[in-house]
Order: structure tokens, then C-alpha cells, then sequence
């Protein structure tokens, strides 16, 4: 049985790429491959009956080539 989960909130995140993400429109990484952070902040959410409201993380993120291949 799949577990139940809900998330609200806000992201931000930063690419290498010249201008915006270009993975994020099927396109390629200016310079082959993507480096990027992201963080994150729930304002409400629970996963199968635990709430995450006030949840902040981040993370930091490497592929070897476009996100979508």
C-alpha cells in the first residue's frame, strides 16, 4: 500500500548554466553536465501521518550530463 503524502511550500534553486536551467525545458547544460543547489522549505505537509510542517533542507546535486537523459 503506498504511503500517503502531501507537501506545500517553496523552493529556490541554482544552476552552472549560463541563464536559467536549461534542463528544466529539455534543453542542455551550457557546459555538458549540471551542477546545482536547492532548498526548500514546507509550510505544511505530512507523510503517512507525520507532519513536516516547518521542514527546511537543502541539497546539492551533480549529473554527469542533462537531468532529462
Amino acid at each position: 500500500m503506498a504511503a500517503k503524502w502531501r507537501l506545500e511550500g517553496e523552493y529556490i534553486q541554482s544552476c552552472n548554466c549560463d541563464y536559467g536551467c536549461p534542463c528544466n525545458f529539455d534543453a542542455y547544460p551550457t557546459r555538458g553536465h549540471c551542477e546545482a543547489l536547492a532548498g526548500y522549505r514546507i509550510t505544511k505537509g505530512s507523510f503517512d501521518g507525520t507532519t513536516l510542517d516547518g521542514v527546511k533542507f537543502a541539497w546539492g546535486l551533480w549529473w554527469p550530463k542533462a537531468i532529462h537523459e
